[in-house]
């Protein structure tokens, strides 16, 4: 790729998942089949740990996604009857 090639790559998947939002879902079932293919390929069975760890930032990450987290600047804090 050549120069900037990375971030309009970036940029361009990311347009697409927006625009393909409602369709996500249609991806699991191509998603499952991926990872049962590299569980298959990989030469010895991974630690039971492993999974656990997985299991723990998905379920975060999903947390944190769906969470409304909302940033106040400074100056919009309420005055407290000053």
């Amino acid at each position: 790729m050549g120069r900037g090639g990375i971030p309009r790559l970036i940029e361009a998947v990311a347009e697409t998942l927006a625009v393909e939002r409602e369709r996500w879902v249609l991806w699991l079932p191509v998603a499952f089949g991926a990872g049962i293919a590299v569980y298959f390929a990989l030469p010895a069975e991974p630690p039971l740990w492993l999974g656990a760890v997985a299991t723990l930032a998905v379920a975060v990450t999903a947390g944190l996604g769906r969470r409304p987290w909302v940033v106040k600047p400074e100056g919009a804090r309420k005055s407290r009857g000053r």
